[in-house]
């Protein structure tokens, strides 16, 4: 069962045992990625569905905006604002894939950029995203890849 699937069971079960705040935030996730469905329809009609990759996109998407917004709630001395994104984040990162430790991280960076013989920010960091491939952070990868860049005994 891929993500779009596990989230409209999901749904189905948060309608029953009536939980308003998870069905708000299922519903906003399913309509996100139909969204997404019909921006990528309006490039090509035969597109029903997105891939397994793509949904994890959307929901990456999604994940990122409510860390923006806990941040900012935190900022703006409005907890009890941040403590409900707090548990919207948590509930996304359910259906993400898990994420990679920093070690892992920088392995898979320093291989990158030692196998490929990469030395410039742009072309690495595109080479690392494709290998982690929402298992990892942009903010992240960008911090450690300009540490490995600048300091190539870094890791």
């Amino acid at each position: 069962m891929n993500a779009y699937e596990t989230i409209q069971a999901e749904l189905k079960t948060a309608l029953k045992e009536s939980k308003p705040e998870k069905v708000m935030l299922l519903r906003g996730l399913v309509s996100a990625i139909k969204n997404e469905i019909i921006a990528k329809r309006a490039k090509d009609p035969q597109i029903t569905e997105l891939t397994e990759e793509e949904q994890i996109q959307v929901l990456s998407k999604e994940a990122k905006k409510r860390k923006e917004a806990v941040q900012a709630y935190n900022d703006g001395g409005r907890a009890d604002l941040a403590e409900k994104e707090q548990r919207e984040l948590d509930t996304i990162a359910q259906y993400l894939p898990a994420q990679m430790s920093e070690d892992d991280l920088k392995a898979v960076i320093k291989s990158v950029v030692e196998s490929d013989g990469l030395t410039e920010f742009g072309p690495a960091m595109q080479a690392v995203m494709a290998k982690v491939k929402g298992q990892a952070d942009g903010k992240q990868v960008s911090q450690f890849l300009k540490q490995k860049l600048e300091n190539s005994d870094a890791f």
